[in-house]
């Protein structure tokens, strides 16, 4: 990814500097068109564009195979489609622990099938082809500045092991952040890392329905994430009457996955489209106030010309709601002598005027302001308002207090607003009390504890926590300090060590990590 490349367009300079800036800082070098690469030999030279390096057939790293992404917005920011991609190959290059195939490769061994979807056999034909372990297909939806990433890391075995992968972001350099969360994913579900845990299930578009549909799912907060149950809690909901369509949406957070299934009712659907089969003469949008018709038109895949399609349309409604922007989407049909007109009618989200913090005693406003990514003035969106319900829980916890619990109320503030308000009940601060190892034979607990920056309580750490941190876990601290576990390894000549992801269990007494 050479400077010359991102600035090649007209008109694109400031976005695609922006983009490129952000991608040298998260790359860890600096916006010079450079990274570093190993070479055959095993030293390091300067490379110009991001690009994979050929894929060694007796490579003994793993080989994904990292497709280009769907961009999706009204803007012209199709560039990103291969920018990302781009970055992504990289930053898993620099794990040492993945070979890439790229995605210019993807894309002319995707040609050679003679294929342009990507069906999940068609993608794993590519992966057999490099004798890849698994593919990386992504789309980026970008309206209004906001990104939304939806990922997929598809295994090359039929009965392997894959995983669906959402993140946000504000403004493309906070998109290419991400990309760094997703490499990481990447490498944990390729190396077989233990399953997450559903830290929260919704339901979204189901209204009446939604206490019946509840009922119908087995996969539960709390319990691992089983890709097989979650499939068949699906088949479940589609089997009720008065459901169009079902599609499950996973996004992980720290401490494991959100859980979302997103229902398009049958009523929403032009009321059951008894013209089944009828010409589409035209589609019109109405409703909308503050978001534009082609931002919407541009998510509705049915055409004027078009057969209609019920199961496309119920595929329409879900793709305009997965924008974040309304409350309800409806589908009306109006028989004409051309044939029948479409209209999308949908209900805005209200504007949020209005974000208040209370009961955080223990916690400046300012710290928990840092990490929310709602805003006012912004259309409330409720996946993005469960997300930040997140991120201040995960922030908590950074603090201690992995008991704190954190909801949110939205209250009418004239028409067309509201006002958010995030309660917090703190409970009591957590003192790490012990960490353990397992699987370590060549050092011992203390051995690989005694460069940590994270200590554990003692009797004394009430007179001096407040300048060691001790008895403190701090997630981010934590998996630094694990990287000298690694060090320490490595040093002493185990070169294929793996130090899995720590294991948090918070109770009354304190925090036992493994």
């Amino acid at each position: 990814m050479g400077f010359q490349r991102l600035v090649a367009s007209s008109g694109r300079f400031r976005s695609a500097f922006s983009l490129f800036t952000a991608a040298a800082l998260f790359l860890g070098g600096s916006a010079s068109g450079q990274v570093r690469s190993p070479t055959a030999g095993g030293a390091e030279e300067a490379a110009g564009p991001v690009a994979a390096p050929p894929v060694a057939p007796d490579a003994d790293e793993p080989i994904v195979v990292i497709f280009p992404f769907e961009i999706h917005s009204a803007r012209d920011i199709g560039y990103l489609a291969e920018t990302l991609p781009s970055l992504l190959a990289a930053r898993l290059e620099a794990t040492g622990r993945l070979l890439v195939v790229d995605s210019a490769r993807a894309k002319e061994a995707l040609a050679e099938q003679a294929v342009t979807g990507l069906a999940d056999e068609h993608i794993r034909a590519v992966a057999e082809e490099f004798g890849a372990r698994g593919t990386v297909t992504a789309s980026v939806t970008e309206l209004a500045g906001r990104y939304s990433l939806d990922a997929r890391f598809t295994s090359g075995d039929p009965g392997g092991r894959s995983r669906s992968m959402t993140y946000t972001a504000q403004g493309e350099e906070g998109l290419v952040g991400r990309l760094n969360e997703l490499a990481e994913q990447v490498v944990a579900v390729v190396y077989g890392a233990d399953p997450d845990r559903i830290i929260r299930l919704r339901i979204e578009g189901a209204q009446e329905l939604e206490p019946v549909l509840r009922v119908l799912i087995n996969s539960k907060a709390g319990q691992p994430y089983d890709p097989q149950e979650v499939q068949k809690d699906q088949e479940r909901i589609e089997a009720q009457s008065g459901v169009a369509r079902v599609t499950v949406d996973t996004a992980r957070q720290a401490g494991g996955v959100i859980l979302t299934f997103q229902i398009v009712r049958a009523a929403a659907v032009a009321g059951g489209l008894s013209g089944a089969g009828d010409t589409v003469a035209q589609v019109r949008i109405r409703g909308n106030r503050r978001i534009e018709s082609d931002a919407i038109r541009s998510r509705i895949k049915t055409r004027e010309g078009d057969p209609l399609n019920p199961a496309r349309i119920a595929n329409d409604v879900r793709e305009v709601q997965a924008l974040g922007f309304f409350n309800d989407v409806n589908v009306y049909a109006e028989n004409s002598t051309e044939g029948v007109l479409l209209v999308f009618e949908v209900e805005e989200n209200p504007v949020v005027r209005e974000i208040s913090i209370v009961g955080n005693d223990n916690l400046d406003n300012e710290k928990i302001e840092d990490v929310l990514t709602l805003t006012t003035g912004s259309s409330l969106d409720y996946p993005l308002l469960h997300e930040n319900d997140e991120r201040i829980t995960q922030r908590y916890k950074q603090e201690g207090y992995y008991l704190a619990e954190v909801s949110t109320a939205v209250n009418p503030s004239g028409e067309g607003a509201v006002s958010v308000e995030f309660r917090i009940k703190e409970n009591e601060k957590v003192k790490l009390r012990k960490v353990t190892f397992s699987g370590n034979r060549a050092f011992t607990n203390k051995e690989l504890t005694a460069d940590f920056e994270t200590s554990t309580y003692r009797w004394y750490s009430w007179a001096t926590s407040w300048m060691d941190k001790s008895g403190t876990y701090s997630e981010p601290i934590f998996l630094r300090d694990l990287r000298t576990v690694e060090a320490m390894y490595t040093n002493d000549g185990y070169l294929q060590v793996e130090v899995g992801e720590p294991q948090v269990e918070a109770n009354k007494e304190g925090l036992f990590v493994t």
